[in-house]
């Protein structure tokens, strides 16, 4: 994005701020984790804001708990245990359940 305002000097952004899928709460803990990162856009254009709204109510979502991780294999690892032992409680069939990560990565080494 930085590279096309560069090529584009009067590039306007459009930003949306409406959010329908996310409690408020979510939206401002992730605001909150994210916003130091100097790779987002809002920390490099000073005129850019990106303030999401969430559009939908939700009950009780005030005590959202959220864990760091050292990096994206422990955060895998983090949730595939959690899954394993939420599902040892349930009537679901162990092995009918499929874990896709976003980046398209094999399941961490170790984990049946």
């Amino acid at each position: 994005m930085l590279d096309f305002v560069g090529t584009y000097p009067y590039t306007k952004f459009i930003v949306l701020k409406n959010n329908y899928r996310s409690a408020q709460s979510i939206l401002d803990l992730s605001t909150d984790l994210i916003e130091n990162n100097s790779g987002r856009l809002v920390n490099k254009l000073p005129d850019l804001k990106k303030e999401l709204i969430a559009q939908r109510d939700y009950k009780d979502l005030n005590n959202n708990k959220y864990f760091i991780l050292q990096d994206e294999i422990l955060e895998k690892l983090f949730i595939l245990e959690d899954i394993k032992k939420k599902s040892s409680h349930s009537i679901s069939t162990p092995g009918h359940s499929l874990l896709s990560f976003q980046d398209n990565s094999p399941c961490p080494k170790g984990i049946d």
